[in-house]
């Protein structure tokens, strides 16, 4: 079992990032910038373990971008995307090599065959005060599930979240996703808190986009 946390892991944070986009989309905010720290919970039959995944920066406006820095088994991974003239440049690194992410161009490698949200009340986080979204949809994973289901993992997922979002932002999420390991259920809850919230930030657009083109030509 915990050979495949990491998997999991991967896929739930690939689910916690394309929820994160949907929502995003049916939102109409202002440019900013905010800073998020992000952990997950691993729960089985034989216990609970909490684990800090790492962090990222996320920059809505002009042209988009994010920067995350993630720690799978040891091994400190980051992910850099950014958007120019309506086309999306990723990379990912890791141990001082980047390569450009080849299984997408503009959208995510996870999608959602149907989301459902709503509103469930009043949120307050970083001193603002926000409305408390319920989300539920069905995650189609594509080439992540074959890759999973080669190391004995089906993710045949459902998930569910609660989102804190004030006037277009995104202050906290907190998802959950139900996996099959090996006939057992595994139930994985990530959570993304805003740390800081400031301007839109044209300087780390431009280094984000830099490294993610800089991949794309090796």
């Amino acid at each position: 079992m915990a050979s495949k946390l990491p998997i999991l892991g991967a896929a739930a944070v690939a689910l916690v990032l394309a929820l994160l986009v949907v929502l995003q989309q049916s939102m109409s905010p202002q440019p900013y910038e905010v800073n998020y720290s992000i952990s997950y919970i691993f729960t089985t039959p034989s216990g609970r373990q909490a684990l800090d995944l790492g962090w990222m920066v996320v920059g809505v406006g002009p042209q988009n971008y994010s920067v995350a820095v993630l720690r799978f088994g040891g091994v400190e991974i980051q992910l850099y995307e950014a958007s120019e003239g309506g086309k999306s440049y990723e990379a990912i690194c890791a141990m001082g090599r980047c390569i450009a992410n080849p299984s997408r161009s503009v959208e995510l490698p996870v999608d959602f065959k149907s989301v459902h949200m709503s509103t469930a009340g009043v949120c307050r986080h970083l001193g603002r005060e926000g409305a408390l979204v319920r989300a539920s949809g069905v995650p189609e994973l594509g080439l992540l599930a074959e890759v999973a289901k080669a190391h004995g993992v089906s993710l045949n997922a459902t998930a569910d979240a609660e989102v804190c979002e004030s006037r277009g932002v995104v202050l906290w999420l907190r998802a959950g996703y139900t996996f099959q390991v090996g006939g057992r259920d595994v139930r994985i809850e990530i959570v993304v808190n805003a740390t800081r919230l400031g301007p839109y930030n044209a300087t780390r657009h431009h280094e984000a986009l830099q490294k993610a083109k800089s991949a794309q030509q090796r």
